[in-house]
Formats: C-alpha cells, sequence, structure tokens
C-alpha cells in the first residue's frame, strides 16, 4: 500500500495520511474539480509532490491551502501530497516519517490550517 496526505480544504479539516491509489477518478473526487495539475513543491526543506485544482484561482472563491513563509498564497483547495514519481513516472507513496515531516508543516492561521511551503 502506498500513502499519502490529503488536506481537505474546502471544510477545513485537518490534514490525515490514507491510502494513496494513483487514479484521476481519485484526485478529481477528493480535490473536487475537474482539471488536476501536480507540481512539486519544498515543504521543510524537502520536496513533495501536491496534486491540486489547476484552475482553482478561477473559482468564485478560492480557499487557500498553501502559503509561503511571507504569507502569500501558493496553492487553493483541496490538496494531496505524495512523494516523488519513480523512473517510470509513478507517483511514489509516503514513508511514515515523510507523512509527519509534510503534516509538521501545517500551521493554523487564524484557526485555519494551512500548508506552509
Amino acid at each position: 500500500k502506498k500513502y499519502a496526505i490529503y488536506f481537505n480544504a474546502a471544510e477545513r479539516k485537518e490534514p490525515e495520511t490514507r491510502e494513496f491509489i494513483e487514479e484521476l477518478k481519485n484526485y478529481y473526487e477528493f480535490i473536487n474539480c475537474d482539471t488536476v495539475d501536480i507540481v512539486r513543491r519544498p515543504i521543510g526543506g524537502r520536496t513533495y509532490c501536491i496534486i491540486c485544482d489547476d484552475e482553482g484561482l478561477l473559482k468564485e472563491k478560492p480557499i487557500a491551502s498553501a502559503v509561503n513563509k511571507n504569507l502569500n498564497v501558493e496553492l487553493v483547495g483541496n490538496l494531496i501530497i505524495t512523494g516523488l514519481p519513480d523512473r517510470d513516472g509513478n507517483l511514489q507513496g509516503l514513508t511514515p516519517s515523510e507523512a509527519k515531516h509534510v503534516i509538521s508543516n501545517f500551521t493554523n492561521l487564524c484557526g485555519l490550517p494551512l500548508l506552509v511551503i
């Protein structure tokens, strides 16, 4: 089994480690979008892949989910955070220590969880 961090920003739930199934339909369903993007971002000095809504900033009221150290919004909407891809392009799951590392980089700003990248 592979694991990833799932962050439901729309419902402002705390990030959680869940089983990761690498299928587009699962991405669309959790992120609640029509177009996904997979971006690489440093989180606490380590690089991870983040699956996000490619059109999130175009929505009527985008919900910030990741900010940089200056608190500028980097990503909006629900996120799935995974390991980097292998040489065949398949996203890798997170080890328990990687998952803990990612979760430790979330902060509560005015009572709302946000990922700092």
